[in-house]
């Protein structure tokens, strides 16, 4: 009974120590480094609503919270300007509970000016059933359709549905990254055999809370229930910094067209990621990523051309759906109002 007893506390010692070992690994990754160098928005002087009734919870306006429910069928807001290049960042807090077929949406787009030809990143959060954790969907659209979607999906290391956590997109015309609390998980390099294929028009950017019951769990299998609604998601330290453009006739100095550097997101530690920074990529793109694009052999026989080497390890397609309803069908030229 004595050794048993032993061994029973070794063990558990060993398993508070693995414990502490990920916790500190994951919290090392988790820094101000990138976030806190761009301001806060506030509401009113840089986005609007494009449908739905977002709600402030504070008084300057940088506390936002989006609900679905039956009569509304969502809500959503966009930024006032499109921007040719620039750092799109939002803490969000995620519904929780039984959330399942409920999609909450940060991403950028140009789809009501280019619907053929469009770019887009994409931030998706797909809600779930008690027990099961959040998806976390990234995707990029490049000069095309959704025939050409690059899905890539995560679960995260935490629960986004406790605390805010930061989702931040960099898009420059160096390359895109997609960070998670300063946690770089994607990046897209401009590259010339990527070509035209690397978003570079102006987007504007979005947040939505919508309805994805035919696709965002599990492939359909569970719908949204509107009997547990209202669901929110809230936003808050809201960030925006880029190339503005003002659809005047000629492109600003810092388009992409141009040599001009005027953009914070010229500068030199915007262009690359560093040691570290891929260090902290890898670490998330190995734990916590579990479905690519670039892996799965049915949908992209050839892989594209930005991805790396097929090793023996590929996937078969996964449930992907893609996101016509993300407006809600409201579109930013039919409906903008301040709240």
């Amino acid at each position: 009974m004595a050794t048993a007893g032993i061994n029973f506390l070794v063990a558990l010692g060993v398993f508070a120590f693995v414990l502490l070992v990920f916790d500190v690994e994951a919290s090392r990754r988790i820094g101000p480094n990138l976030v806190s160098q761009f301001p806060s928005r506030v509401f009113d002087e840089h986005y609007s609503v494009i449908w739905g009734s977002p709600k402030k919870l504070d008084a300057d306006g940088r506390h936002v919270e989006l609900t679905l429910d039956r009569d509304t069928g969502g809500s959503g807001f966009s930024s006032q300007n499109r921007f040719y290049h620039g750092f799109f960042s939002a803490k969000i807090k995620l519904p929780g509970n039984y959330s399942a077929g409920v999609v909450t949406a940060f991403y950028t787009s140009n789809s009501d000016v280019y619907p053929k030809t469009h770019d887009e990143f994409d931030f998706e959060f797909l809600g779930i059933v008690p027990g099961s954790l959040y998806t976390l969907q990234t995707n990029i659209y490049g000069n095309g359709s959704t025939n050409t979607g690059r899905e890539e999906r995560f679960h995260l290391w935490f629960d986004p549905t406790e605390d805010y956590h930061h989702y931040s997109i960099l898009w420059n015309k160096y390359h895109t990254v997609f960070f998670v609390d300063d946690v770089p998980i994607r990046e897209l390099v401009r590259t010339e055999a990527l070509g035209s294929q690397y978003p570079a028009k102006p987007m504007t950017l979005y947040a939505t809370l919508w309805d994805g019951s035919q696709w965002a769990t599990q492939g359909g299998k569970y719908p949204v229930n509107y009997d547990l609604a209202p669901f929110t998601a809230t936003f808050k330290d809201l960030k925006l910094e880029g190339c503005v453009w003002k659809e005047a006739t000629t492109q600003p100095p810092c388009a992409f067209s141009s040599s001009a550097s005027l953009n914070k997101l010229d500068e030199p530690q915007f262009r690359e990621l560093d040691e570290k920074q891929r260090h902290d990529m890898h670490w998330a793109r190995s734990n916590y990523m579990w479905y690519s694009y670039c892996k799965d052999v049915k949908r992209y026989p050839t892989a594209p051309v930005e991805c790396p080497p097929r090793s023996d390890e590929v996937t078969t397609t996964t449930t992907i759906r893609h996101h016509d309803h993300r407006h809600g069908g409201h579109g930013r030229h039919k409906r903008e109002k301040r709240i």
